[in-house]
């Protein structure tokens, strides 16, 4: 404990002894009051509401006139107690003790009293330098060197005499003392200096003596700080000789001074513990050392050469310091210098030894680096263990000095080895490292075996070169280092899950990464894609062995590299075809490995993720493979059939994503037939009707397993279903297409009609609307074909007539076989009887125009609207009596636009005729069977 501290603890100590006061006097007082009150409670029953009205200004509200005389009769026994709760006397003396402290503790007053006087002192000593320096140019020039140094002497004492005064003559003044006091111990140790070694007040000759006088002067600064047991003076009479040292010209003398201004440093933190002090001294030793190295003599070291005795002469100095230091750091003990503190200061001492000697080192010894480093590195390893006994409680220390001299000994490895060396080098540092830090339970340990083990992978990839044996074994080597680590901390984390892990994965990456390029460099390229895939199969089937699934997971890289290397040497001749069927096998192989492993913790999302890369991989490759190998003729089929192969390969190894991206091939088969069939020269019918085959019956397959009621629901149904349907749509274009491209104009409305008829008797017997639909399409197309492109004897052709009438068919089938269902279908049965109906009609009203060249067309529609009312009475359809009035309605207008006007007279007579007749007829038996026709409404 310093003086400061000392006046801090007794002010606190004063302060404490008021405030007890105080609180006595106040207990005193609250009796004294509480006694008063017990005596004046029988007459002043009444008295306790007066108070509230002064305290709780609402209670005076509700205050009732009866108890006022009583307030009136107790105001003289309360009176004399109401001023009593505010004592006046106790505020002064709690304000007294406390005003001082935060006066003393204020940004203000510790300028003023510490840092004022401080910068004072160095203001002070600068201009004493300089003024000496310029007193000795201009009026000192005629007093010699005795009388100088007398000078400077006595100026100094005059100093250190005022310091000494004033601490003693007051307390208030004693930190202002004994900075000056401080400040003369420096100018007498400049003083000191200047007379061994400044021109002009050289007046000791002998460098021993001046040593001499330099360190007994030092001892008395350490003993006067030591008795007063100021951390201050003794900071600032070490600082000062150090600056007084420095802003002169220095020589190797100095180098001793700063040796002893060290070991001063050092003496103060084992004896008194002052951390600050010694941190400050070894900042202030090595700035002056740089400064002496860096220009010594006069001159740059780098502008001149430097001899072997100037590096070992300021380098054992150098080491002096740096051991004076490193002994402080493995002797004191105390709580200042402990932790993070230690740590520092020893890390700024290794540091600043390693970098000036570094600096220097190339000048005389070049390509010495390597043994410094290695030696520095292998001593602070056994400082490491020094500390570690030392001191057992500060981890700190030992691990920075742990990791100092795992990095000086990397390094010197790094300098020494080169290439395949230097990279296996690594690797076992790396391996040892982790063992023994894992062993240890020793964190820095293992921090060292992380990072020296990129740097091991990193040398081994610079020095792989291609086809180079010698590389292909040092990266075999250097890999199975890195992942015997992995393997090392997933055994030490004694886990039974084999789960993916950030360690394990780490080292395993950078092992696999230099397998895998050693690969790469050292197989050609027609076996390059071969040698990866199996690589990735013995990765893969490692995990019943090392247990490691981080391998086993990375090792899939090695695969997908060789897939997509397989891919872009499909079109190289020197490519066998057993390459990409190898590729094709081992991928299988994979993906069904990850299908059905159990031995991975891993969730099933990884192991559907790895499903869906391979059979992408496996489509890819195929695709890629045989493309351009085949005809387009062949290509269209042979597409077509591998999207049914691996359906049906998927089905059965329940290979679901191999069965569904095996449907790409029945995309590419589509494209062909499109793009073959617009072409100039289209394939055969029976080519084409393959890809219509394949993806009509894909669907069908599909669908049907999908709804066998012996399998087990899951969330894929859904959309696999409208996968279905968009197959079933797809292949009714397809036929479309097909139709118009190989069937005759004349053949396609019956072609296609007949088609929606078998499609809608198979839907509306199995009540499937998705079939319904298409069958309704199909005839559709078939109609306007016949309504619009067919013309002339092309329409009047009589499986057209077939056709009508099998449209009409379709509505009386599906009303038979709908019956009770709830379906959309039904709504289509107007539109097809309406379909049926104006077929018809228009093939009667082409054929009477083909072959009666247009006579008695309205009586044709008049007869024709007849039958159509027919057939709605009989069949019951309202439908089709709308219709027939429709078309007599159009029979009527005819007649009285065009017939009237444009016949011969004989012909408008059989118009009229004709149509009187139907409309009569029509007019009976609507009234005779009027009620029964409404019951048909």
């Amino acid at each position: 404990m310093n003086e400061q501290d000392r006046r801090e603890l007794e002010q606190i100590t004063h302060h404490q002894k008021h405030l007890r006061e105080e609180l006595a006097a106040l207990e005193r007082r609250i009796e004294e009051l509480n006694q008063k009150l017990a005596q004046g409670a029988p007459s002043a029953k009444p008295a306790p509401p007066p108070p509230l009205p002064d305290l709780l200004p609402v209670p005076e509200k509700k205050t009732v006139p009866p108890p006022l005389p009583a307030r009136e009769t107790a105001a003289p026994r309360t009176a004399p107690t109401m001023p009593a709760p505010r004592p006046p006397t106790p505020a002064k003396p709690i304000s007294t003790p406390v005003s001082p402290n935060p006066e003393a503790r204020s940004f203000e007053m510790r300028v003023g009293t510490h840092w004022f006087v401080r910068i004072g002192v160095v203001m002070l000593l600068t201009g004493l330098v300089f003024f000496s320096k310029y007193a000795y140019d201009h009026y000192i020039l005629n007093f010699g060197a005795p009388g100088k140094i007398t000078l400077l002497y006595l100026l100094s004492g005059g100093l250190l005499g005022t310091g000494f005064w004033l601490a003693r003559s007051r307390e208030s003044m004693r930190n202002f003392g004994n900075v000056l006091t401080a400040g003369g111990m420096a100018a007498v140790y400049y003083t000191t200096y200047a007379a061994h070694y400044v021109k002009g007040l050289q007046i000791i000759e002998d460098p021993l003596l001046a040593g001499t006088l330099l360190l007994g002067w030092s001892a008395l600064m350490v003993g006067i700080a030591d008795r007063k047991k100021s951390q201050t003076m003794a900071l600032f009479a070490v600082l000062l000789a150090y600056y007084t040292s420095i802003i002169n010209p220095i020589t190797n003398f100095t180098l001793f001074s700063n040796l002893v201004l060290t070991a001063v440093g050092v003496l103060f933190l084992i004896r008194n513990r002052w951390a600050g002090m010694t941190y400050a001294s070894l900042i202030a030793t090595y700035l002056s050392y740089a400064f002496w190295r860096f220009y010594h003599h006069g001159q740059w070291i780098f502008d001149g050469q430097m001899t072997a005795g100037d590096f070992w002469n300021g380098n054992l100095f150098l080491l002096g310091y740096w051991t004076l230091f490193t002994v402080a750091v493995l002797w004191s003990k105390h709580d200042n210098f402990i932790g993070g503190r230690r740590a520092t200061f020893l890390t700024l001492n290794n540091g600043a030894f390693f970098a000036h000697v570094v600096i220097t080192l190339p000048l005389v010894y070049p390509g010495s680096f390597w043994k410094f480093s290695l030696l520095y590195g292998a001593v602070l390893l056994l400082l490491a263990w020094i500390c570690r006994v030392r001191h057992p409680e500060d981890a700190a220390a030992e691990g920075s000095y742990l990791v100092q001299g795992l990095a000086l000994t990397t390094a010197g490895i790094i300098a020494y080895f080169s290439g395949h060396t230097l990279a296996l080098a690594l690797a076992m540092e790396s391996v040892i490292l982790l063992v023994c830090g894992t062993l240890q339970n020793n964190r820095i340990l293992k921090a060292a075996a992380y990072l020296t083990a990129p740097l091991a992978a990193a040398f081994a990839l610079d020095s792989l070169g291609k086809y180079d044996r010698e590389g292909l074994w040092l990266a075999a080597g250097v890999g199975a280092a890195m992942v015997f680590n992995g393997w090392w901390v997933r055994r030490m984390r004694g886990e039974t899950e084999l789960v993916l892990r950030g360690k394990p994965t780490f080292f395993a990456l950078l092992g696999l990464v230099l397998w895998m390029v050693a690969t790469i460099q050292n197989v050609v390229p027609e076996y390059r894609a071969v040698a990866l895939v199996i690589e990735a199969l013995i990765l893969t089937f490692s995990i019943y062995i090392l247990r490691m699934p981080e391998v086993a997971v990375l090792g899939q890289f090695f695969l997908v590299l060789g897939q997509l290397i397989s891919i872009t040497q499909m079109d190289e001749k020197s490519v066998a075809w057993w390459s990409p069927a190898a590729v094709i096998v081992a991928t299988l192989a994979a993906g069904h490995w990850w299908q059905h492993q159990k031995i991975l913790a891993s969730a099933k999302n990884a192991d559907s993720a790895f499903q869906l890369i391979y059979a992408m991989a496996v489509v890819g490759v195929l695709y890629f493979w045989l493309q351009g190998r085949f005809s387009q003729q062949e290509w269209l089929v042979l597409t077509s059939f591998l999207s049914v192969g691996m359906l049906f390969y998927g089905i059965v190894t329940r290979a679901w994503f191999l069965a569904l991206l095996g449907q790409f091939f029945l995309l590419i088969s589509g494209v062909q037939f499109i793009s073959q069939i617009a072409g100039s020269h289209s394939p055969p019918f029976y080519v084409t009707l393959v890809p219509i085959a394949t993806v009509l019956g894909t669907g069908l397959i599909v669908r049907a397993l999908v709804r066998d009621p012996s399998r087990t629901a899951t969330a894929w149904d859904p959309p696999v279903l409208w996968l279905t349907r968009i197959y079933r749509w797809t292949s009714m274009v397809m036929f479309i297409l097909w139709v118009f491209e190989y069937v005759p104009t004349r053949e396609q409305f019956w072609s296609f009609s007949l088609a929606g008829f078998l499609l809608y008797l198979w839907g509306a017997s199995q009540k499937n609307g998705t079939r319904l639909a298409i069958s309704g399409i199909l005839s559709a197309v078939g109609l306007f074909i016949f309504l619009i492109v067919t013309h002339g004897g092309n329409a009047v052709y009589w499986p057209n007539f077939l056709a009508c009438l099998l449209i009409l068919a379709q509505q009386r089938i599906g009303k038979s076989l709908l019956e009770g269902e709830n379906t959309p279908a039904k709504a289509a049965f107007p539109w097809l009887i309406a379909g049926g109906v104006i077929g018809l009609w228009v093939f009667v009203s082409r054929w009477v125009m083909l072959d009666f060249r247009g006579f008695s067309l309205t009586a044709t529609w008049a007869i024709y609207a007849l039958a159509i009312f027919a057939a709605g009475f009989l069949l019951k359809e309202r439908a089709y009596r709308l219709l027939g009035l429709a078309i007599l309605t159009c029979s009527l207008g005819k007649v009285v636009i065009i017939d009237v006007w444009k016949l011969e007279q004989l012909s408008r007579i059989v118009s009229f005729t004709v149509l009187g007749l139907v409309l009569l007829l029509l007019g009976f038996v609507y009234n005779r069977f009027q009620e029964k026709i409404k019951s048909w409404l």
